[in-house]
């Protein structure tokens, strides 16, 4: 059960690869797409591989008869068979089914802490192969300034029109477009950084963006971020004149460690609250969020 921007895709397939089974077969449902699903399931059942049905709020015809489908196989299958099926809500989507279903949604977490460490978390962003893929700091520098600007951008939506004229919903998949143009640029030499922000504000996350001040918004922290300062000693994404500071004045620090582990204990050292001055917010901008919170609760 997927909100707006999510894609499960990816992790499908890395758990697939990690239980050493063939690739996943992949249909996207549309018009003409149920005789290729029902085909897939089919080899799927005899030979013990896997199927990802994607967009079934598009194909509620071949949905409706998946029950029966399903229960007609269940003699014959084989016990390594897994059937997945990605939907965005639907009201007429069939309750049977769903009732049938191990059912699982996929929001992104609430909080920088959480959302960072769900990007170090392996098979959803980052894991110790993907940190060694260039043999530099810089790499591992600009890959955590990356997680943090996605964590940002994500987090500034709960402070409704202060934080974005419009609420966009920034994917994984943003993220893992500007990490994959990082490692190319990487790997041809030196870093274009003006050609590296754009990418980045106006391409990869700004083709999502309709409101001029969210696109001033977005350059302006790839311009602050992702610089050449940001891979220098000491650099921090601290406000550097706060109002009322960060908690324990923790330093939030693009860090070069080689382990990702060691990135996971720096980010759980986090502050419990996010202070709204990280996000280039007035402190008082807490004051929206939490009555928009109390608010919800009833």
């Amino acid at each position: 059960l997927l909100s707006r921007g999510s894609d499960p895709t990816d992790g499908i397939i890395e758990l697939c690869r990690k239980k050493k089974l063939p690739a996943p077969a992949v249909i996207s449902l549309g018009e003409g797409q149920e005789p290729v699903a029902l085909k897939a399931i089919n080899a799927g059942v005899v030979n013990g591989t896997w199927v990802l049905l994607q967009n079934c709020e598009l194909g509620l015809g071949l949905m409706f008869e998946m029950e029966a489908v399903i229960n007609k196989l269940k003699g014959n299958m084989d016990p390594n068979f897994r059937l997945f099926i990605t939907a965005l809500p639907h009201p007429e989507f069939p309750l049977g089914l769903l009732q049938m279903c191990s059912k699982v949604t996929n929001d992104p977490p609430s909080g920088l802490r959480a959302g960072l460490l769900r990007s170090f978390t392996p098979g959803v962003m980052i894991d110790q192969d993907r940190l060694e893929r260039v043999e530099t700091p810089q790499w591992r520098q600009l890959l955590f300034a990356l997680c943090f600007l996605h964590s940002i951008v994500q987090e500034r939506r709960k402070f409704g029109p202060l934080g974005w004229c419009v609420p966009y919903e920034y994917s994984n998949g943003d993220l893992q477009s500007c990490m994959l143009f990082l490692e190319k640029h990487l790997y041809n030499g030196e870093i274009s950084w003006e050609t590296f922000q754009y990418m980045v504000s106006d391409v990869q996350y700004g083709g999502k963006i309709t409101d001029s001040l969210d696109v001033r918004l977005f350059r302006t922290y790839t311009k602050e971020w992702l610089t050449e300062k940001t891979c220098e000693e000491g650099y921090t994404f601290n406000p550097s004149m706060p109002i009322v500071g960060i908690p324990n004045d923790f330093q939030y620090n693009p860090n070069s460690f080689s382990e990702r582990s060691d990135f996971r204990k720096y980010i759980e050292g986090f502050p419990e609250a996010d202070p709204p001055e990280i996000f280039g917010l007035h402190p008082n901008a807490d004051l929206t969020y939490l009555v928009k919170e109390s608010n919800s609760l009833f």
